[in-house]
């Protein structure tokens, strides 16, 4: 990764082992909360049932978000495994990437056992999932080095020959060979003698033959650690003892720069770090590790101190460049300016409202003209519970009920509405034939109950006037988010189609954020109103209402919010 001080530093992405391991202890997290609270509100009654219907919905779609968002990419699974997420760039990965990588895990799970996900993790490079590739970002591990220092060989042959030797010999080697010479004084005490001396004969012999000692070819693991010992840590003294701390110049570098790389590892360990003095200690900190970095990488500075190096500088990055946390007035913008914005210019949009309430209004017709196709599409058993569940009057629900219900209408229909923007990732297929699905399902529902005695389909379309904008119209701009990111596969426009993915990532979160929220809105109405005893004219107003919202919310705030992102798209081109 490339940093904007132009210094590089590495990082490790995290295979699929332990990231496995790290979603199993997460499951087992979401577990012990869900059976925790049953335990607590089981005795409740129905209005405890609903709170858990709530609860299992938010651990199964907000918790990794919620986690990797406010606690710096890490969910607990991720913490005790030591893993992170970032963006790709190595900067924090901010809220819309932490909620789309993890609403795009339906898709890595399709069509079973996390197949798709596996599958993109080995060919994409750096074990990215299809949740990654669209979020832009990236899970690397957390590792926590130690600012080793550099190994003194201080054996008597070895100190009688580094004070023979001329001083120019070790500072003048270049990069690669001060990097070779310090990755073998490093490892050499993981051979045998003779093996040293088998390894240390390709450097040894053409530097024997330069000094015209011919020699010390013999005995070519004493000359490289003799050249180790000028290099970095000086000539030793005349009596014969190892040199002075900090003699050499490049030991001179480590022993005035480790102070400073103390309290750098102590500020990145810190949450407040954009107040007052403890900013601006990060900012001078984190610049200067990175001309050490520079120069640890030029000088070819032991593989031990690159190595931590690279770590430290890793986690100031995230840490000094963490994103902004979005609050109320960034979710306004984006259900209010971006979310209809974006549905109103998006042909998805149109598509997606054809394929949705087209098979919906077909269906219905051709139901209600054969029945015999709803029982063929649904099945009879489905069909007679539905029949039963409107055999009576809608009448006033308790509120325990009605917490119940509402509940179970969250976690079912926003699943629906998030389910069919995930599988668009399929180059938008996946959302065609969930909407396509959906739209056939309910319309052959609503023909069929059409073609039942008067109460029971009185009954029913009493109960369904009144949520039925915001749910299906919701489901519809889900579906026309994940066509959107699908599309992104297909048409790349010039980019590479990682970054296509991306870029039309960007463009789905807010339709996605617009289309869940309608679904959401329906619950509540579905849960306490559409049941109840009002007055049909009540619900059918409420209905009417709710449809009036919808148009103004595509059509006029559509309208205004793609003014207002054509306008900050043109700023921001002035100011290129």
């Amino acid at each position: 990764m490339a940093t904007p001080e132009q210094v590089r530093f590495n990082l490790r992405p995290a295979g699929p082992t332990v990231r496995f391991l790290a979603w199993l202890l997460d499951l087992l997290v979401r577990l012990g909360v869900f059976l925790l609270l049953w335990m607590v509100l089981g005795w409740t009654g129905a209005a405890g049932f609903g709170v858990l219907l709530l609860t299992a919905f938010l651990l199964e779609w907000g918790y990794g978000f919620l986690f990797e968002w406010r606690w710096h990419g890490q969910t607990l699974g991720k913490k005790a495994l030591g893993i992170r997420v970032l963006s790709a760039d190595g900067s924090p990965a901010g809220p819309g990437a932490c909620l789309l990588r993890n609403l795009l895990r339906v898709a890595d799970w399709l069509p079973a056992g996390f197949l798709a996900g596996l599958t993109t993790m080995i060919f994409s490079g750096g074990y990215r999932r299809l949740g990654d590739l669209a979020a832009g970002t990236l899970v690397v591990l957390d590792e926590r080095r130690v600012a080793a220092r550099i190994p003194l060989i201080a054996d008597p042959p070895i100190l009688e020959l580094a004070r023979l030797l001329p001083l120019d010999l070790a500072e003048g080697m270049d990069a690669e060979q001060a990097g070779a010479l310090a990755d073998y004084a490093a490892r050499r005490a993981q051979f045998s003698p003779r093996r040293r001396e088998e390894m240390a004969a390709h450097l040894a012999a053409p530097l024997a033959r330069f000094l015209g000692r011919p020699d010390l070819a013999e005995h070519g693991d004493r000359l490289l650690c003799a050249l180790h010992l000028l290099r970095f840590h000086g000539r030793p003294t005349a009596e014969g003892g190892p040199p002075p701390a900090g003699q050499a110049a490049d030991a001179r570098l480590l022993e005035a720069r480790r102070p400073g790389w103390r309290q750098l590892e102590a500020l990145v360990e810190r949450d407040a770090v954009r107040r007052g003095d403890q900013a601006l200690a990060l900012s001078a900190s984190y610049r200067a590790a990175c001309g050490d970095l520079a120069l640890a990488e030029a000088h070819q500075l032991p593989a031990a101190v690159r190595g931590y190096l690279h770590d430290l500088v890793s986690r100031a990055h995230w840490r000094f460049y963490r994103g902004s946390r979005a609050g109320l007035r960034r979710a306004a913008d984006l259900l209010l300016v971006e979310g209809p914005g974006r549905l109103w210019t998006d042909p998805c949009l149109r598509v997606a409202l054809v394929a949705f309430y087209g098979s919906f209004f077909a269906c219905s017709w051709l139901a209600a003209w054969q029945p015999e196709l709803a029982a063929s599409f649904a099945g009879d058993a489905y069909l007679a519970q539905v029949r039963s569940s409107f055999e009576a009057a809608p009448n006033d629900r308790t509120v325990d009920e009605a917490l119940r219900m509402a509940g179970y209408y969250v976690r079912n229909n926003v699943g629906i509405a998030l389910a069919s923007f995930a599988t668009g990732i399929f180059f938008g297929l996946g959302s065609v034939v969930t909407l396509l699905y959906n739209g056939v399902l309910i319309g052959l529902i609503f023909g069929w109950m059409n073609t039942q005695d008067d109460a029971v389909r009185a009954h029913f379309f009493e109960f369904t006037c009144a949520h039925g904008p915001f749910e299906l119209t919701g489901i519809a701009c889900a579906g026309a988010a994940g066509l959107r990111l699908g599309w992104g596969l297909v048409d790349c426009g010039g980019l590479t189609r990682a970054e296509s993915l991306r870029a039309a990532a960007t463009r789905a979160v807010p339709m996605l954020a617009a289309g869940a929220t309608m679904v959401a809105l329906a619950a509540p109405i579905e849960g306490f109103v559409s049941p109840s005893s009002l007055p049909l004219l009540v619900k059918m107003l409420i209905g009417v209402l709710c449809a009036l919202a919808v148009v103004v919310y595509l059509g006029l705030l559509g309208w205004r919010g793609a003014r207002i992102l054509a306008a900050r798209r043109d700023s921001a081109e002035a100011q290129l």
